[in-house]
């Protein structure tokens, strides 16, 4: 749980660069606090710009518990799950009442159509009246409270870097009011974390490598550098398909499946033993640890085959953490589809862990987010906007 409220001061300017707040001694350590109704982070109800519309008093404990929770940035907003109840907009920009980022009328039209559940958008933004065209936001205000939606503003969205799962906003109790001063706390986290192994749990990269150019040593150093590149270049594709590949583009042989089996095997010796002493990458066995005692679902997606996988996890023990692990031949993409499916998961709180490209695609196609992992010596290059770590950990 965290607070994505501000904390009330008497240095906390407020919409028009106006103090509202004032704090002062009283008697021995109590305070004096006077506030107005919009200071810091608040919530305005529709009887701030809908004739007889709902207060406080119009609205139960419940109403202020939100479970279906989207973030996105604003104003370059991201594709939203249409089931949302609260959508928090994240400007993180600096924060400036004279400066502020606003909603427009067509914003809020399209919050209200598109989202049939929706009950509460939030913004770091000290309102969503811009400063510099009060009209639209005073329009994109009708538009929303005339939609019983409630608007929470200011809110000090610094901490938040994982999705919500739960969102509670509590109200100040006051007896009549428009709008007062919130505490906002967010149970975040993921339901479930999908792992690539090579590169992201395991420092297992240059094993693989090691082996895939030493089954191509009788054919020269030509061909063995061409495997090489093409292996660092596409980190999670199976070794089945890059051996099919290899051989039909680089030595011009066509293998069948017999040849496939017999060559994968020999390569599965070649690195079983390495893999399961390589060092683990910076981080990953303390969030594997970490996220295991939270109850979230751990997953191992990977190139290699599942039945291999399992017997490395054993040998090193960790095998016990994890709540499947998914190998070739099947693709990422298609065992992140199935295990979303499998235990009825949501995209949007799940994260995907991986330092190739097959891992990006595989949590694009499934709108899972998405974790790069670049250490030394990675080729990878993910596409611009990716969070990327030089270790693991949760973000």
């Amino acid at each position: 749980m965290i607070f994505l409220s501000r904390t009330l001061s008497n240095n906390l300017t407020c919409y028009n660069n106006e103090k509202n707040i004032s704090i002062k001694p009283y008697k021995k350590n109590e305070v004096e606090i006077v506030l107005r109704g919009h200071c810091g982070t608040h919530v305005d109800f529709p009887l701030h710009f809908i004739k007889d519309g709902k207060t406080l008093k119009d609205y139960t404990a419940d109403d202020f518990i939100f479970k279906n929770v989207s973030i996105t940035p604003y104003p370059t907003m991201e594709d939203l799950p249409g089931e949302s109840d609260f959508i928090i907009l994240k400007t993180d920009q600096q924060r400036d009442p004279l400066n502020n980022i606003g909603l427009d009328e067509k914003t809020a039209k399209f919050f209200v159509e598109k989202f049939s559940n929706l009950q509460g958008i939030g913004i770091d933004s000290i309102s969503i009246n811009g400063y510099k065209d009060k009209e639209e936001g005073r329009k994109a205000h009708k538009i929303l409270l005339n939609a019983n939606i409630l608007i929470v503003e200011d809110m000090d969205l610094s901490a938040l870097s994982v999705p919500v799962k739960k969102l509670i906003v509590a109200p100040l109790q006051v007896e009549y009011a428009d709008g007062v001063p919130v505490t906002v706390m967010a149970e975040t986290g993921y339901d479930a974390i999908f792992f690539d192994w090579d590169g992201v749990i395991t420092d297992s990269v240059n094993i693989k490598t090691d082996a895939f150019v030493d089954m191509f040593a009788s054919y020269g150093k030509d061909v063995q550098e061409r495997v090489k590149s093409h292996h660092l270049q596409n980190g999670g594709m199976s070794r089945f398909e890059k051996f099919k590949l290899y051989y039909k583009e680089f030595l011009g042989i066509d293998i069948d499946e017999k040849k496939v089996q017999e060559l994968a095997l020999e390569f599965s010796e070649l690195v079983m033993k390495k893999i399961i002493a390589a060092e683990y990458i910076d981080g990953a066995l303390e969030t594997i640890k970490a996220e295991h005692k939270k109850g979230t679902k751990l997953f191992v997606v990977t190139g290699t085959p599942t039945e291999e996988m399992k017997e490395i996890a054993r040998k090193k023990g960790i095998y016990s953490f994890f709540t499947e692990f998914c190998g070739s031949p099947v693709k990422k993409d298609e065992h992140a589809a199935n295990l979303l499916k499998k235990y009825n998961l949501k995209p949007q709180y799940c994260l995907f862990i991986g330092d190739a490209l097959s891992d990006y695609n595989a949590a694009k196609v499934n709108r899972i987010n998405f974790l790069g992992i670049k250490i030394p010596g990675s080729q990878t290059i993910f596409p611009d906007g990716i969070k990327i770590k030089n270790r693991v950990e949760i973000v």
